[in-house]
């Protein structure tokens, strides 16, 4: 009977470790969800708050535009003032004094070549719309996009000591942006249109280090690499490269592995660059 007892004690306490492991393995789960979760919500809280930066500069650069077109409108129409004012009549079928349709060609002008003098107004309209289109790309520079097309480059300026799980990894120096859609404060890719994209990224690690990176879109791993420069002598790289069909408002980064070991700094040198780079085919 005593022994009995002691073999359902056994079975009790077997059953609620398992069930204390299950409940550890659970809220584990749950955690890790709940801090990709988190992660999502800043990333997207980030990219909000640069589209709203993006959308009033994009307002100012409107009303700028509209103001510069109404200028040179009215200066073209100063010009052509002046230019009847001072004898230049385009016609198609104009007459003399004597009632006889000219016999040159249909436009024409009323001075001889000898004769035409310009004067300092046709100058001086012409240098002030040419002062105000330069002030103007001056003091605010229109990025020049090419229609349908997106690509960037960007590389870390700085080695990552202090490299931790689920870090996010933000290229800092752009090269190449065209779009505007990598957005170098959080390391993201913000994609403005469906289609095929290819994404590479490169990664040193020091000598003995080693880690793996994920490509992420959104919150889901398309692809990964591993970086060992275990037994070596000296870094090591490793390139990754993915072709992905993304849809529009989707969210490209590159970042550690949520559990892999890893251990050393990430390098990035002048003389070797920790990279990031997506274009999109069509």
């Amino acid at each position: 009977m005593f022994s009995i007892a002691i073999f359902l004690l056994s079975v009790c306490s077997t059953i609620r470790a398992n069930s204390w492991d299950s409940n550890n393995v659970f809220l584990s789960n749950l955690q890790r969800k709940l801090i990709d979760l988190e992660h999502r919500l800043q990333v997207q809280e980030r990219i909000n708050r640069d589209q709203e930066v993006v959308i009033k500069r994009l307002i100012l650069e409107n009303d700028i535009l509209k103001n510069v077109g109404m200028t040179k409108t009215d200066i073209s129409v100063d010009m052509k003032k002046q230019n009847e004012s001072e004898g230049f009549i385009h016609s198609s079928a104009n007459k003399n004094t004597t009632g006889e349709k000219n016999t040159g060609q249909n436009m024409h002008l009323s001075y001889s070549k000898s004769d035409l003098k310009i004067s300092r107004k046709h100058f001086s309209l012409g240098n002030c719309c040419q002062k105000l289109l330069f002030h103007f790309k001056n003091d605010k520079p229109i990025r020049k996009s090419v229609t349908g097309g997106v690509a960037f480059y960007s590389y870390l300026s700085h080695d990552e000591d202090s490299l931790g799980h689920h870090q996010t990894i933000i290229f800092d120096n752009v090269i190449t942006n065209v779009g505007g859609n990598y957005n170098r404060h959080t390391g993201t890719f913000f994609c403005p249109m469906d289609g095929v994209y290819t994404f590479s990224w490169t990664l040193y690690c020091s000598s003995g280090g080693y880690f793996t990176s994920e490509i992420v879109v959104n919150s889901n791993a398309v692809g990964a690499m591993f970086c060992s420069a275990q037994g070596a002598t000296n870094i090591r790289h490793t390139t990754g490269v993915v072709v992905v069909e993304i849809n529009q408002g989707d969210v490209v980064y590159i970042r550690t592995h949520p559990n892999n070991g890893l251990s050393g700094p990430l390098r990035s040198h002048s003389t070797y660059r920790s990279s990031f780079t997506g274009w999109k085919h069509f």
